[in-house]
């Protein structure tokens, strides 16, 4: 008599879980891919496994975040560990950003690690990443590379620049064609962040960017630095003399 109500409470308890999943797959795509945006890549990819509803929601994801750390890369590790490490963040992200479905924009891009101690290899390999990540015109863009390295040159955007928002560089190189961007390839480009990059341009100038952050950056020319920006609500500068030695002008 005792065993039966303990059945019926576990088959109770079994249809409240199963009911509970069924719930969250029935929720709009929009939905789960917010949840998804929340997990880092890897996990995204794993809850293909869920159900044939989960199975192919992460090849249209909008939010892509490469992180080297979810690979538990680390500079102290040893280098036949390092590497193999890498070798999985490279086969990874690779089919990851391969069989995402590219008819889909991205709200958000996201590349961040370290790339002290990594060859020249690695460094092709997390600019192929970049290039591809910037074809989906991502609303948000973010790169930080750490690197002793030589910095890896920020590339081309073209028109992929169209429904940029949000700019953060973290440890590139800015040639002459970013002010270009700034100027004419990001039309509603409002928040640009700049940290540890080096830029060989004289003038920043954007007619819709409302927040600018320059923050430990190396100005290459060493001539004065103009910044026309005149929607611009916040500013930030970080800077020092013996990079900006002849100033910087608003």
């Amino acid at each position: 008599m005792s065993q039966e109500p303990t059945a019926k409470r576990g088959c109770s308890g079994g249809n409240a879980v199963a009911f509970a999943v069924d719930r969250l797959s029935d929720l709009p795509d929009g939905l789960l891919h917010t949840i998804m945006s929340f997990l880092p890549a890897p996990q995204v990819v794993q809850t293909s496994v869920l159900s044939r509803r989960w199975r192919d929601l992460w090849r249209s994801t909008p939010c892509i975040s490469i992180e080297q750390r979810d690979f538990q890369i680390t500079t102290g590790s040893e280098r036949h560990q390092r590497e193999e490490k890498w070798r999985k963040l490279e086969n990874f992200t690779t089919n990851f950003l391969l069989f995402h479905n590219n008819v889909a924009f991205l709200d958000k891009f996201r590349v961040c690690g370290n790339a002290s101690g990594a060859n020249a290899l690695h460094l092709r390999y997390v600019d192929r990443w970049v290039r591809r990540g910037i074809k989906y015109c991502p609303q948000v863009l973010e790169i930080l590379i750490s690197s002793s390295c030589p910095l890896i040159p920020f590339p081309h955007m073209g028109a992929s620049s169209c429904r940029l928002r949000r700019l953060y560089l973290f440890g590139l190189h800015l040639n002459n064609q970013f002010t270009d961007l700034l100027c004419f390839g990001c039309p509603v480009l409002q928040d640009l962040e700049l940290r540890r990059c080096t830029h060989v341009f004289q003038e920043f100038k954007s007619h819709t960017l409302k927040r600018l952050v320059i923050d430990v950056c190396g100005n290459l020319t060493g001539a004065l630095v103009v910044i026309t920006a005149p929607c611009l609500a916040y500013l930030r500068l970080g800077i020092s003399s013996r990079c900006y030695s002849n100033g910087v002008a608003c």
